[in-house]
């Protein structure tokens, strides 16, 4: 009998320390700090209506504040502006009212930019972060 209350004390000890271990975080948001994820230098290809227009084109992302950041780039009418930046189901967003039918996301280190561009025919960029 003592052999038997020994086991079920041991027992009921296991079962009461179960509450106290727990999971994992399986929230995959990156903290709020957005710009410092996508800040460096993008190269890739800029296209307008499937023409190549160059396949060595540059796209520099500077941190300003957690979810600002400034982009430089020749497309922008002075060569560089300030955009905000969000984060949804792994895709930043990069986000301005200066600029009507301008798309740039950020997924990974993959960079999508869309526009119009002064002749009004639709301009891409794709390109790869390739520094930090």
């Amino acid at each position: 009998m003592k052999k038997t209350l020994k086991i079920f004390g041991l027992l009921l000890m296991m079962v009461a320390c179960l509450p106290l271990t727990s999971c994992g975080d399986d929230n995959d948001e990156p903290d709020s700090n957005y710009a410092s994820q996508i800040a460096g230098i993008y190269t890739g290809t800029l296209q307008s209506e499937g023409s190549v227009i160059s396949d060595t084109y540059v796209i520099r992302v500077t941190r300003v504040a957690d979810t600002l950041v400034e982009l430089e780039a020749a497309f922008l009418s002075d060569g560089k502006d300030n955009f905000n930046v969000s984060y949804n189901n792994g895709i930043y967003t990069l986000s301005t009212s200066a600029y009507q039918n301008l798309t740039i996301t950020v997924t990974g280190n993959n960079m999508l930019v869309s526009f119009l561009n002064q002749g009004g025919t639709q301009t891409t960029f794709t390109g790869k972060r390739s520094s930090y």
